[in-house]
């Protein structure tokens, strides 16, 4: 007689379905049911290029190389003739390949890039096809032909042109990656930079046409050579010098020489009466009236050049100049016969056609340059010196017409204020040298075609962003003492740096009470660029990690993988999570060193060897957002010391014992092989000996996590604690194995026929390690929580993924019962592994079903996990289905 309970009656049949499957949830909330979510996934996912929707063994990876230290980062490196590079960061080194040619890696093969790296999380962007790698310490550049060097090496940043005048705030910033500088001076004509001595006095000639001035004396403690210059300013106007006053120089026993320049009409009388260390005298062409007594008693003069426009030497111009032996003429002696007054050169012995020695210009240098490295004329060096005490450059030519309309530039060391070594100091923090404010940056990001870099713990809240140059371009080599932001104030580092089409989110390590995430978006007035905060959220401590996903900005905080959204009716973003499945799983094992990539539409969200999928094309609604389907991955490294497995051979010999059990794994030390290549095997102490067979498998040894991943389309890279660089195998899609593709009678257009696209079982292992594959439905109690149930008998049916060589376990648990097998084996009856073309037979449908012998009784909740553990063994699950009837009410105690 059938009972009824709650609507539900003992005779009847209910079925269960797990169908549509979707992800897994490792929560401890309800998990609905509907949604086909799993308890617990391993090593399975959705392989959408399949063509399938099942939940499927992921293909395994393999190993490329072994570099032999710790991957501290793997970035791709794409240049404009598509070819595609991997860059590996390995201890202290740096490591190029060509990708396409990752299968035929060897050291010798592997580029080995000449530089030096921090033994740290690296991180690194792409600026057109340059790579640019940060390390806390230095900034690696890497070109298109593979050079690397670190920025300020054989890569040297930018030289800022400063100024044309002279003037700092005229020109481009100084950039904090260098301690040099241009400035630069265009050059109309000689007199406009012609060099003067400091302490010059002037005064103005109200009675001449233009603003014309006499010179009327020096500085009393000058001393040296004296230099007239061609022009002054007197009050804010330039006056051109067209004389040296009356007794301008009387009696200054300082003087040693007289340089006159081109504007300079006359001397005027008693101007260097009694200069008795006046030595030389130089006359420009522009000279013509020496006026009377102008160099009496310059007891020490010994020669003087005259120019070719000079006319008159007044009465006693040069009287007791005793030591005045060499007048030197510009022309010819037949130009210089119509000068008045040589006979006040007291008999002194002329020469003609004379040229003058070199011409001094003079060029204000601006107070930040502490140094000057280099001087060109038109791209030509030419002679100067500094005088620090002055701010000027002083450059000699010998033709004051090579000076007109050309450049000079110069390079020069800007100097240091207050910080040891010659480095500009950040404006911001003067214990800071502002290459080390840059080079000590972690983070980067390009957005608005610039780089932005931060993460300096010594300037927290910074943000630096490259420069444009003189001729209009960004440059990355270039990083201007203006072009940076603060976000918040205190101690709290930025964290992260992600950039997306329309704004750049600085995130910080903790809220010092001014925010913790910060927009900012650009910002052009006037031709100058910036970039203001346009959005600052509060409260949210952000790890190190962030990603664009597909347009959906990530980042890791205490509350698991999140983003910022605007929901409806709300104009501000709110927090959301994305990961509420997983994230018992992530705060469990933590996720310090956790990295994220992007392949095949899955976010890969890494830590410690343990790797989750999130995947783009399933979400589901939670609350006013949505989140990801997840889907777990373990194991994920390489072992070091692991052993072959050698299986006992099924052939029958007369030389060795048949052992019971063919195939299955030996326990025991091979004992050796010989050179007909049979191994032999001692298992007993009876001296008993077997013949076992080699195979690709490999078991123990000591586990390396995977430190770091790097998605290339359909490739996802990742490399070990130990050093080595592996590569997933769904690269292999269609790819026959060598062991298969090397035989006599392979046929590749049966193999195409007979495999399509598919992977081959023979890349599902764990660089040679079987992996474990395993699905799980959880306890569950079929929605009738409150009711003992009975499974019908053989009704457990698993409709399953069609794959050679598939193996499964089937194991039910109850929550009176514990877990056992009820079902191992072929998880279909025919398919191949070893494709025997002589007698080909294919399964010619993609999946089929199968009853398991399954029989648990007086049950609340039932859980069915199937997993295999054999070597490249895959399974695909598409649904799980079973029946059970209601027993009754649970008993009270």
């Amino acid at each position: 007689m059938a009972l009824k309970y709650n609507g539900y009656s003992t005779e009847r049949e209910y079925t269960r379905k797990y169908e549509s499957t979707r992800g897994v949830d490792f929560s401890d909330l309800p998990r609905d049911k509907s949604a086909g979510r799993f308890g617990y996934l391993e090593n399975m996912y959705v392989d959408y290029d399949g063509g399938s929707l099942a939940i499927e063994s992921i293909p395994g990876f393999r190993k490329l190389a072994s570099l032999g230290q710790k991957i501290n980062g793997i970035f791709s490196q794409k240049l404009g003739d598509g070819s595609e590079y991997v860059i590996v960061h390995s201890g202290t080194s740096l490591y190029r390949f060509n990708s396409a040619m990752r299968d035929s890696l060897t050291m010798s093969s592997i580029q080995t890039l000449k530089v030096s790296m921090e033994n740290r999380k690296s991180r690194a962007v792409v600026f057109g096809e340059y790579l640019f790698i940060l390390d806390g310490v230095s900034i690696i550049v890497i070109n298109r032909d593979g050079f690397a060097s670190a920025l300020g090496d054989g890569y040297d940043p930018y030289i800022p042109d400063m100024s044309i005048t002279g003037a700092l705030t005229d020109g481009e910033d100084i950039n904090l990656l260098s301690s040099q500088c241009v400035e630069s001076y265009n050059v109309t004509s000689f007199e406009d930079f012609a060099h003067s001595s400091p302490g010059l006095t002037f005064a103005p000639l109200e009675d001449e046409y233009g603003k014309c001035c006499e010179v009327t004396g020096i500085n009393a403690s000058f001393s040296g050579p004296l230099y007239i210059p061609s022009y002054t300013v007197i009050d804010g106007s330039k006056y051109k010098v067209t004389r040296i006053g009356a007794s301008a120089f009387r009696d200054n026993t300082g003087i040693t020489e007289l340089h006159t320049n081109m504007n300079l009409t006359s001397i005027g009388k008693y101007s260097f009466w009694g200069c008795t260390a006046l030595r030389m005298v130089f006359l420009s062409n522009s000279v013509k009236t020496i006026e009377h007594h102008a160099f009496y008693g310059c007891s020490a003069l010994s020669s003087i050049y005259v120019g070719e426009g000079f006319e008159k030497f007044e009465v006693n111009a040069f009287q007791h100049c005793t030591a005045l032996k060499i007048v030197m003429y510009a022309g010819e002696e037949s130009t210089t016969s119509d000068i008045a007054g040589k006979d006040y050169l007291n008999g002194a012995a002329p020469s003609y056609g004379t040229k003058r020695g070199n011409y001094m210009m003079s060029l204000p240098m601006s107070s930040k340059i502490s140094q000057i490295n280099s001087l060109k004329l038109d791209g030509y060096n030419v002679p100067y010196f500094v005088d620090l005490e002055n701010r000027r450059i002083i450059i000699s030519i010998s033709n004051p017409s090579i000076a007109a309309n050309t450049m000079i530039t110069i390079v020069a060391t800007v100097s240091t204020e207050g910080n040891d070594g010659n480095y500009y100091s950040h404006p911001a923090s003067s214990a800071i040298p502002g290459h080390t404010a840059i080079k000590g940056c972690t983070l980067c990001a390009v957005y608005d075609g610039r780089i932005f870099i931060s993460g300096n713990p010594e300037l927290p809240g910074f943000v630096f962003y490259c420069s444009v140059d003189k001729s209009g371009n960004v440059n990355p080599f270039y990083f201007g003492a203006n072009n940076y932001f603060v976000d918040g104030v205190g101690k709290y580092e930025v964290s992260s740096l992600l950039s997306s089409s329309d704004h750049l989110t600085v995130f910080k390590s903790g809220d010092d009470g001014s925010g913790s995430i910060f927009y900012h978006s650009r910002s052009e007035k006037d031709g100058s660029v910036s970039y203001p905060v346009t959005y600052v959220y509060n409260g949210a401590a952000v790890k190190d990690c962030s990603f664009n996903f597909l347009d959906d900005e990530v980042f890791l905080t205490d509350m698991g993988l999140c983003a910022l959204e605007r929901t409806s009716g709300n104009a501000l973003p709110k927090l959301r999570c994305r990961s509420s499945n997983i994230n018992p799983h992530i705060f469990t094992n933590g996720l310090d060193d956790a990295s994220i990539t992007e392949w095949r539409g899955y976010l890969v969200l890494s830590s410690g060897g343990r790797v989750y999928l999130a995947d783009s094309r399933q979400t589901f609604n939670s609350g006013d957002s949505f989140e990801y389907e997840w889907y777990y991955l373990n194991g994920i490294g390489t072992r070091s010391g692991a052993k072959r497995v050698y299986r006992y051979s099924s052939s029958p010999s007369k030389k060795f014992t048949r052992h019971p059990n063919p195939n299955t794994p030996v326990n025991s030390t091979v004992y050796s092989i010989t050179s007909g290549g049979t191994t032999l095997l001692y298992t007993d102490e009876n001296g008993y000996t077997y013949a076992v067979y080699s195979t690709d498998e490999m078991q123990g040894g000591v586990f390396s996590p995977a430190t770091c991943f790097l998605g290339m389309g359909e490739l996802l890279y990742f490399g070990t604690e130990s050093g080595n660089i592996c590569v997933f195998n769904n690269d292999k899609r269609g790819v026959p194995p060598d062991r298969i593709k090397n035989s006599s009678d392979f046929d590749p257009e049966e193999y195409r026929r007979a495999m399509g696209d598919r992977i081959h079982p023979d890349f599902y292992d764990f660089a040679s390690i079987a992996p474990r594959y395993l699905i799980s439905t959880g306890l569950d109690d079929c929605d009738v929580p409150d009711m003992r149930k009975n499974s019908v008998k053989g009704s457990l049916v698993i409709k399953h993924k069609s794959y050679p060589h598939s193996v499964m376990q089937v194991e039910v648990a109850t929550d009176t019962a514990a877990q056992k097998t009820v079902f191992k084996g072929a998880a279909q009856d025919f398919g191949f592994y070893d494709i025997d073309f002589r007698g080909l037979a294919m399964q010619s449908a993609n999946h089929s079903s199968f009853a398991v012998p399954e029989s648990e009784r007086n049950w609340m909740e039932k859980s069915v996990t199937i997993s295999s553990t054999d070597f490249r063994s895959p399974i695909g699950i598409y649904s799980i289905i079973y029946r059970y009837k209601i027993k009754g009410k649970l008993k009270t105690k």
